[in-house]
């Protein structure tokens, strides 16, 4: 299913589901600012991650705040961020961090919380 995004010049369409990232939104840093604003509003991007180190948190975290945007992406919600492979950012999302280390210490696989092998 493909959404499409309004505010910009030419039309966008992401598939539901798959982290969008910073660059793509546009073409111009303020472009970028609208449509991004535009997907908050509308509830379409509700965390953001770290495309290097694989982590995600809330969009206010100030960890967030002081990545290069070429390494920033953006996420619907948790679910959407697990299924990519991302962790949570132990500075804003403190709980779910302990628990990925948790799991992640007992053997099981991160991404889908299963046993590994």
């Amino acid at each position: 299913m493909f959404q499409q995004v309004s505010g910009s010049r030419e039309r966008l369409y992401f598939l539901v589901l798959v982290m969008m990232e910073h660059m793509a939104l546009g073409n111009s840093p303020q472009e970028r600012s609208r449509v991004v604003a535009s997907l908050i509003r509308k509830g379409k991007i509700t965390l953001g991650g770290y495309r290097k180190k694989k982590t995600y948190g809330l969009l206010n975290c100030k960890m967030g705040k002081r990545m290069k945007v070429e390494h920033r992406v953006f996420f619907i919600d948790e679910e959407e961020a697990w299924h990519e492979g991302y962790r949570p950012c132990g500075n804003c999302l403190p709980t779910l961090y302990e628990a990925w280390k948790r799991r992640t210490s007992k053997g099981q696989d991160t991404s889908l919380g299963k046993k590994k092998g």
